[in-house]
């Protein structure tokens, strides 16, 4: 059974995106669809201007994408794709674009409350993700 914070990783996620894009001043819509019955979902982001679209998958475990993402990710539909950390990265997200870009999301405990901050990371095939807070993308 997952804990509360991770079940609600999408929420924290569309807050953090939200606030982050906001501080940026970039013109923005975020779309986050109920939540699904496996064990994943997503946020679509999209950016006005410049035009540019984001999917950011938020998994609750290492577990694999279905197909139906994976093929929707290679499409060249969005931009971006960004995969959760322990995500087994698909092999044909390597031999498209050379990297994966994943997220993750941090507890940290301030005044006795549970905050959860966005980080995003970029990971070459054989190699750790590097990680970055989203406020310093």
């Amino acid at each position: 059974m997952r804990d509360a914070a991770r079940g609600a990783d999408h929420v924290y996620l569309s807050q953090g995106v939200r606030h982050w894009l906001e501080a940026c001043g970039l013109d923005h819509r975020l779309q986050l669809p109920k939540q699904t019955n496996e064990d994943w979902t997503y946020l679509d982001v999209f950016l006005l201007s410049p035009g540019l679209s984001l999917r950011l998958y938020c998994p609750y475990s290492g577990s694999s994408l279905p197909r139906a993402a994976v093929d929707f990710a290679l499409s060249g539909t969005y931009d971006e794709v960004l995969i959760g950390e322990h995500t087994p990265a698909p092999r044909e997200l390597y031999a498209r674009r050379g990297y994966a870009l994943r997220l993750r999301m941090v507890s940290t405990r301030k005044e006795g409350l549970l905050q959860r901050h966005v980080q995003i990371g970029t990971e070459l095939p054989g190699r750790r993700a590097t990680w970055q807070d989203l406020d310093t993308c």
